[in-house]
């Protein structure tokens, strides 16, 4: 997790700042939100809120987008600002743990691996059939994929390992 600069919280956990308020989400696991004003990458966004750096999407513009780098084009949060693991949304295996991650502010998907030796092929795939995949490179043992469409069913999984469809 740390090799994207995110790291997940418990619904349960110490830190329910990062939580949206009752009722608001899925129970799941939550990923922290940066400090106000502040991207992932450290650089702060302008004045008016607008970060020129990133990309905005939302729903089946996202497809392709690295989730860490992207805003909503709807309400401008980051992607990755709430982002959850709906519950039972985990793989664990011994080639790794995989979870599928979504964002109610982008409505989109990826997935995620930790624990991973490089080489392995980490994959989402939603219900009209829009696949992305990552690789996990060499030296490194986490990496997720690239964002598809949320408003529609996702999975995520690993060969022939795979979430079931949230």
């Amino acid at each position: 997790m740390s090799a994207i600069g995110l790291f997940a919280l418990s619904s349960a956990g110490a830190a329910s700042a990062a939580q949206p308020t009752a009722g608001a989400e899925p129970a799941g696991r939550y990923i922290a939100s940066q400090p106000e004003g502040v991207r992932s990458s450290g650089h702060a966004v302008s004045p008016s809120g607008v970060d020129p750096a990133a990309i905005y999407c939302d729903g089946a513009s996202c497809h392709g987008v690295d989730p860490v780098a992207a805003r909503s084009s709807v309400d401008g949060y980051p992607c990755i600002v709430n982002a959850f693991t709906p519950a039972g949304a985990e793989l664990s295996t011994p080639r790794g743990h995989v979870e599928l991650l979504y964002s109610p502010h982008c409505h989109s998907n990826w997935a995620r691996i930790s624990g991973a030796a490089p080489g392995t092929r980490l994959w989402v795939q939603n219900w009209d059939n829009a696949v992305q995949e990552q690789f996990i490179a060499p030296g490194q043992h986490s990496a997720h994929t690239a964002m598809v469409n949320g408003r529609v069913s996702a999975r995520a999984g690993l060969a022939s390992r795979y979430t079931a469809w949230y």
